[in-house]
């Protein structure tokens, strides 16, 4: 009997934790720049009304603080780490993931799964400068994509400018995230029940 009660307490606890981390909101904002591979900016990702966050940019490391007070710094100092560290990661580069040729490829599917999951959160900010892909097609395929999620995104104005011969990001702007996890997830799970969405899925493993 005592075993029941100490498994159901572990139940009852676990069900709990999800519970609060699916009902408490969750928030995250960016500012900077990015030119091509180059990022320069300052984050912030807060869960709890900014009770948790994690923060970095603007002159400080990336660092975990919890009510407030920094408690943890986050990642590796660049000018510590050793030579052997650098050849083992260097040795474990990944395979590369679905590109832009994939998105295309399933630009259907997954804009009709970005703008309902768009739906669940409120995505605002202000992003300028210009994009291309290489491919005067896929550029003008993936503009049209980003007008209609600007659309979408009320608060959202996206003033990019497309470079049909060239290929590379020069852009620059803000972006803020608010997240209620209980919407997100059934909106998730739902799109999950789709076939299409699956394909697309199994595809970009493949």
């Amino acid at each position: 009997m005592i075993v029941l009660w100490i498994i159901l307490w572990i139940l009852a606890g676990i069900m709990g934790l999800v519970l609060v981390l699916l009902l408490v909101p969750f928030g995250a904002s960016a500012r900077g720049a990015a030119q091509d591979l180059e990022l320069h900016g300052e984050f912030r990702i807060g869960w709890g009304f900014g009770l948790v966050q994690a923060r970095g940019g603007a002159g400080e490391p990336p660092h975990l603080r919890l009510a407030g007070v920094r408690v943890k710094a986050l990642g590796r100092d660049r000018d510590v780490e050793d030579d052997a560290a650098r050849e083992e990661k260097a040795r474990k580069k990944r395979a590369p993931g679905p590109g832009v040729r994939w998105f295309l490829a399933h630009r259907r599917t997954l804009l009709r799964a970005a703008l309902r999951l768009l739906g669940s959160v409120r995505l605002e900010g202000r992003v300028a400068g210009t994009f291309g892909t290489g491919d005067p097609a896929d550029t003008a395929a993936l503009f049209g994509i980003l007008q209609m999620i600007s659309g979408r995104a009320a608060r959202l104005r996206l003033d990019v400018r497309p470079l049909y011969v060239d290929e590379g990001w020069d852009l620059e702007g803000w972006v803020r995230l608010g997240v209620w996890p209980v919407r997100t997830v059934f909106a998730a799970l739902g799109l999950l029940l789709g076939r299409d969405v699956r394909r697309a899925i199994r595809s970009a493993r493949a």
